[in-house]
């Protein structure tokens, strides 16, 4: 309990064995004992997203942000929430932040492509 590796892997193997309960009741117990770590609200964010809780998603999304705005995942998952929202500019200005954090990425979506 005092190493938060530990959180991670059991909340891993949760979600592994397709056990999103248990992994979400992890993490929650994580953030409120290492409440600076970004990993755990950006898991948390993926759950949620999974669990179609969208404003959950949201929520953790701009935490993991807030507290490492240098993450292109996090930048990321802030586009999805801009896209969900209908907010296409906003989506594009994520996007291209996250091209600009890591170029060449492979998760980051080229805007230039056709449809």
């Amino acid at each position: 309990p005092t190493n938060i590796l530990n959180y991670m892997n059991l909340a891993s193997v949760a979600t592994q064995a397709q056990q999103h309960g248990l992994a979400e009741q992890v993490l929650t117990t994580a953030t409120e004992r290492f409440p600076d770590v970004a990993y755990l609200y950006g898991e948390r964010a993926k759950l949620a997203l999974v669990g179609c809780k969208f404003e959950s998603f949201k929520q953790m999304a701009e935490k993991a942000y807030e507290l490492e705005p240098m993450n292109v995942e996090w930048t990321l998952m802030l586009a999805v929430v801009a896209r969900q929202s209908g907010n296409q500019e906003e989506m594009k200005k994520l996007i291209q932040r996250a091209n600009d954090l890591a170029p060449g990425d492979p998760r980051v979506p080229d805007l230039n492509a056709p449809n």
